[in-house]
């Protein structure tokens, strides 16, 4: 049985010597250092992409990495390293700050005035000195010293901001685009309401003209039938009585005496009617008809003739189918008896 300590956890010893006996080699752990291309590799797609304060640029670099170096790490893994290797270079920085090109023959003087209670004037190096010397909108972004890293994440907060107000403003644009869509919807639909009234109207103004146009032809036609129509309750009578109108007395009984027949009247206007229309209606009354007796002639014969015309080409088609029945038979007796064709 394996030994194990105290906790009743075997030992690596233990599990070794047991892996040895069985012939089985260890599982071997992953590796968690960096190589210099591997460091290189990072720091190349890390100032690239510059993923400080986004966790998306993060993954992206992530597997950026993980193609160049070829294995699998992890976010966290990169952002420690990336860490790392930034405090390394703080810590570098600032010893060739305390230490510009300082010299063997140097140190000892150099010791001197740290160790001098009296100040000093400050010697600083000269790229650091022309760097001081330069204005701020001159200077990098990023300066080379000590306070690179808050830099960077300043500049990746500054991003940050510009982003969150880009889309606040955005945002707001697309309301106001909403805002006009709403706008111009409710224009469209008050035209369109507009239009629908004023097409009712435009409507209304053809049937009324419609309707007077008729109303207007209707009275011309009533004036000229009006003024075309014999005046048969004229006071002023005529003494003689035509001959020819003799034959009308009976339809005028018990509707006018006799005397009226001598009335006045236009006698080449014999057949003029007062209402057309009422003496094809069915149901009429004589009695109301002020039309002149061949008037009630006119309208029994087209009366008869509604009536009977069903008759009449009934009677002429019997006719033909005798005359068709008969015609191929006579024929038929010619062609046997040896009779010319006529």
């Amino acid at each position: 049985m394996a030994a194990s300590n105290g906790r009743g956890v075997a030992s690596p010893a233990v599990v070794a010597s047991n892996a040895s006996e069985t012939g089985m080699q260890p599982a071997k752990k992953p590796r968690r250092c960096f190589s210099a291309h591997e460091d290189l590799c990072l720091l190349r797609e890390v100032a690239a992409a510059k993923p400080f304060g986004d966790d998306i640029k993060w993954v992206h670099v992530l597997a950026a990495v993980n193609r160049a170096v070829g294995r699998e790490l992890t976010v966290r893994g990169i952002k420690d390293r990336v860490d790392i290797l930034l405090g390394y270079w703080k810590l570098q920085d600032s010893k060739n700050l305390k230490n510009p090109g300082a010299e063997p023959g140097q140190e000892d003087e150099q010791q001197e005035q740290r160790a001098s209670p009296e100040p000093t004037q400050q010697q600083w190096p000269p790229s650091t000195e022309l760097q001081r010397r330069q204005p701020a909108s001159v200077q990098p972004a990023l300066p080379g010293t000590s306070k690179g890293i808050r830099g960077l994440q300043s500049l990746g907060l500054q991003l940050l901001a510009q982003r969150e107000k880009n889309k606040l403003d955005l945002r707001s644009r697309e309301l106001e685009i909403e805002k006009m869509k709403v706008r111009y919807e409710e224009r469209r639909l008050a035209l369109d309401e507009r239009r629908l009234a004023l097409d009712e109207e435009k409507h209304r103004f053809e049937v009324e003209r419609w309707r007077g146009e008729r109303e207007s032809l209707l009275d011309e036609i009533k004036k000229c039938l009006m003024n075309k129509l014999p005046n048969w309750r004229s006071t002023t009578t005529h003494k003689t009585t035509p001959p020819q109108h003799l034959e009308l007395r009976p339809f005028l009984a018990g509707k006018e005496e006799a005397s009226d027949v001598q009335q006045r009247f236009d006698p080449p206007a014999v057949l003029v009617i007062y209402s057309p229309e009422s003496c094809l209606l069915p149901g009429y009354d004589p009695s109301n008809w002020q039309i002149m007796p061949f008037g009630h002639i006119i309208a029994w014969y087209f009366r008869a003739w509604t009536l009977l015309w069903p008759l009449k080409y009934t009677f002429w088609f019997l006719v033909g189918r005798h005359i068709g029945r008969a015609v191929p038979s006579m024929k038929a007796q010619q062609f046997v008896s040896g009779a010319p064709f006529a």
